[in-house]
């Protein structure tokens, strides 16, 4: 028998076939994590489309000019920035952000849709005010 110092090539193929899974894991949790990061970030600007709609409705008595549209009018991530003073994403968003109106605008439905997968969607109201997942894939004004 040879006295050698070297890895045999069952070893090797082990040592690969742990590294490998050790890797699938890894892409399973990072993706996970990733998706979990993007529902955050949509929940955190609905709310914060929620405050500034208040607050816009505070400091005129009236409502911003995005719910003056006639009703159940998508806006984009640019309107509601002008219309409300934000500074949501508007280039490179993984979301994109609309408000529709009901009832000649007394109640507004804010909903985030992520750009490539239009069935992950979040809605908030000003009925609710906690985002939520939709799972109808329709953000409706309740009366």
């Amino acid at each position: 028998m040879k006295n050698s110092k070297s890895f045999t090539l069952i070893e090797l193929m082990i040592v690969l076939l742990i590294v490998g899974i050790l890797a699938a894991l890894g892409v399973a949790n990072y993706s996970s994590a990733r998706e979990n990061a993007f529902d955050r970030e949509a929940q955190a600007n609905l709310s914060l489309i929620l405050a500034a709609e208040r607050i816009a409705r505070m400091e005129s008595n009236v409502n911003p000019a995005v719910y003056l549209a006639p009703t159940i009018i998508p806006t984009p991530n640019a309107g509601i920035n002008q219309d409300l003073n934000l500074l949501l994403p508007v280039n490179n968003s993984a979301w994109d952000y609309t408000v529709r109106t009901c009832n000649s605008g007394v109640n507004f439905c804010a909903q985030a849709a992520r750009n490539l997968a239009s069935v992950r969607r979040w809605c908030i109201s000003n009925n609710n005010t906690v985002p939520s997942p939709n799972p109808c894939n329709a953000c409706t004004c309740n009366p």
